[in-house]
C-alpha cells in the first residue's frame, strides 16, 4: 500500500474542517500528527481525534506532550483500546 501525508489526503479530499478524526496507524500517531500540525492550517485541526493507546511508554509521552501539554487537546474518554481526544478552544 503507498504511504501518503496525512495532509495531502485531507487536502486531496477538498476537507475544509475536520470534526473527527480516527487514526490506527501501528504506533506512529506521534510521528504523522506532529507533521500535520505543523503542515497545515489550525482549520483543519480535527476537533475530536480517536487514537489507538500507545502500548509503548515512550509513544505515548510522545504523543501526550504533543496533544495535551501543547495544549492543542484534552482526553475526553477512554476504552481499553483507544482514547477520545477533545480539541480545547483556541
Amino acid at each position: 500500500m503507498p504511504i501518503r501525508p496525512l495532509k495531502d489526503i485531507v487536502q486531496d479530499a477538498g476537507l475544509r474542517t475536520i470534526t473527527l478524526m480516527k487514526l490506527d496507524i501501528e504506533g506512529m500517531e506521534h510521528s504523522v500528527l506532529d507533521t500535520y500540525f505543523r503542515d497545515v492550517s489550525p482549520m483543519l485541526y480535527p476537533r475530536y481525534l480517536i487514537l489507538e493507546r500507545p502500548v509503548c511508554r515512550e509513544a505515548q509521552h510522545a504523543l501526550e506532550h504533543l496533544l495535551i501539554a501543547s495544549s492543542l487537546y484534552r482526553i475526553s474518554g477512554r476504552t481499553r483500546a483507544n482514547v477520545l481526544m477533545s480539541r480545547n478552544p483556541s
